[in-house]
């Protein structure tokens, strides 16, 4: 085949790509990968700065108590700000209102929640770590990171995905700055304790640049009791659906740290933040579609899954050539983080396959959800969490590190098959109709 042959298939197969780059989804992916992979170059010296000087024992420390508060996190908005970003991606005159209930909520319940998980982590970890450890982190990850999320999502609902793409930036740049204090003003290892309180000014500031941004570019909202009443059955779905994809994300590393030891919680955290890292591009193209989701969805099972079916392809094909990366590039890791993660090299290899899974079950879990199938979506990863918790609880004791890495793996592999499965079913029962498969604009 000559080299002209050669190069006109390849422009042939690549053209729908280079399409896409030029349509609205395009360009707003774009800003999104750019916010995630700036967040990911930030977070990479945030993460190797904290994990050196903090030190294995404190650094399991820190992310078991992160892992507990990341699984109340979704009950601190009881899902207003995905009832925010549905409501105005279909009516945009909806903002004020619904803006208004995701702030309120947030307020009241991040006070209950912080109480609530930082008794809890102090019943998980006994005497290891000092109370005031987890009340930083939860007051940090329950209340001000959370403020974060609502101007995000309320900038996603208009699918302004460059001012999402900053405040994603913004989060991790303030991390980086309070690990920068943290590496210059303290001895090594620097103790659990003033990393928290750090991290909790990091993210005070962080919410209130991103709320001063909501409110210069798109207004304020306006509070409404009876909006915030009518939402609670729908935002729990939400709440929900996201407190337990949380759970089987992130709880094995609370109880490796418990059953095995904060020295294995701490490699085996950092081996999931990269595989984390390497699923960044596929995020950004499912934060980038979700408002589209809605509207699809709007005419049902059909419209969502036509829209997800065009982003399926590009979704899997990321997501293989990260997992291969992810496996041959492992052995680098000690050299980066030093010689206490020389185990992280083995965990990374465990969990390649992660990026794969994730990306197959988050757009079938998407379709759900812009269908307003939320409510099934939600009972399917309440019994996936179900599943990975006691799995986890009968193999941990007995293999480790390892066990939490099968389970990671069985989980999501369950959940891509129930999922897609719930949307099969769904769309059978559909009444048929016109092609749905919108263009992707």
């Amino acid at each position: 085949m000559s080299s002209h042959a050669a190069s006109a298939r390849l422009k042939a197969a690549l053209s729908p790509v280079l399409r896409l780059r030029h349509t609205h989804l395009g360009k707003n992916t774009a800003w999104s990968a750019a916010g995630l992979f700036a967040r990911m170059a930030i977070q990479a010296l945030y993460f190797i700065i904290i994990a050196r000087k903090l030190g294995v024992q404190n650094y399991g420390a820190f992310v078991g108590v992160v892992a507990i508060a990341n699984f109340f996190s979704p009950f601190t908005a009881w899902g207003s700000h995905s009832i925010m970003i549905k409501k105005v991606a279909r009516d945009r005159s909806a903002f004020p209102a619904y803006f208004g209930v995701s702030l309120a909520t947030t307020v009241v319940s991040g006070f209950i929640l912080v109480a609530i998980s930082a008794l809890l982590t102090i019943l998980v970890f006994s005497r290891s770590i000092s109370i005031w450890i987890p009340l930083m982190i939860c007051v940090s990850d329950l209340l001000l990171a959370r403020f974060v999320d609502i101007a995000a999502a309320a900038f996603q609902a208009f699918e302004r995905l460059r001012a999402v793409a900053f405040l994603q930036a913004l989060a991790t740049g303030t991390r980086l700055v309070a690990a920068i204090v943290l590496l210059l003003f303290f001895r090594t290892p620097a103790s659990a304790m003033t990393w928290a309180v750090l991290y909790a000014a990091s993210s005070a500031v962080c919410g209130a640049i991103a709320l001063a941004l909501v409110r210069r570019r798109l207004g304020w909202g306006t509070f409404s009791l009876k909006l915030m009443k009518g939402n609670f059955r729908e935002g729990f779905y939400f709440a929900v659906s996201w407190a337990a994809q949380g759970a089987y994300n992130d709880i094995d590393k609370t109880l490796v740290g418990r059953m095995d030891s904060l020295a294995a919680a701490g490699f085996y955290a950092a081996a999931y933040r990269i595989e984390d890292a390497a699923y960044a591009p596929v995020r950004a193209l499912l934060v980038a579609s979700y408002a589209r989701f809605f509207r699809e969805g709007a005419r049902g099972i059909r419209g969502s899954l036509g829209f997800g079916r065009r982003l399926l392809p590009w979704a899997l094909a990321y997501s293989i050539v990260a997992g291969v990366a992810l496996y041959l590039l492992s052995p680098l890791l000690p050299w980066v983080f030093g010689p206490g993660y020389q185990e992280t090299a083995s965990a990374l290899r465990w969990i390649a396959l992660l990026p794969f899974l994730r990306a197959i079950s988050y757009l079938a879990a998407s379709v759900l959800t812009g269908a307003d199938r939320q409510a099934v979506r939600s009972r399917f990863q309440i019994g996936i969490a179900v599943f990975n918790f006691v799995l986890n609880l009968i193999l941990i004791p007995r293999f480790g590190w390892v066990a939490a890495a099968w389970t990671s793996l069985a989980s999501d592999g369950l959940c891509a098959v129930c999922l897609w499965g719930a949307v099969a079913l769904l769309v059978s029962r559909a009444p048929a109709g016109p092609s749905t498969e919108p263009a992707a604009s």
